[in-house]
């Protein structure tokens, strides 16, 4: 019987691990992607409350721009993530 290790092997399981991993990045993108969106609304929920109210200074958003700052923060997050999974998918 034939030792040589069949290369065929190697290459199905490095698809495999390749597969895997964009399907852990693409988790992780639609997570970041949601918080995002979450974030997003909340300062927006929250510029609209101190509108109504009165209480709206343009040069302190307040609550709304710590949102406004974490939702970006997000969405950067989120564009490193969708790079890393297109890299890996052009490596199929």
């Amino acid at each position: 019987m034939d030792s040589t290790p069949n290369p065929n092997m190697k290459s199905t399981a490095s698809i495999a691990t390749k597969y895997a991993a964009i399907s852990l990045v693409s988790r992780e993108s639609d997570r970041l992607f949601a918080a995002y969106q979450e974030k997003q609304n909340e300062g927006i929920e929250l510029q609209s409350k101190r509108a109504v109210d009165g209480s709206i200074d343009y040069w302190d958003q307040g609550p709304a721009q710590t949102c406004f700052d974490t939702a970006r923060r997000y969405f950067n997050q989120y564009l490193t993530v969708r790079r890393t999974q297109q890299i890996l998918e052009e490596q199929l």
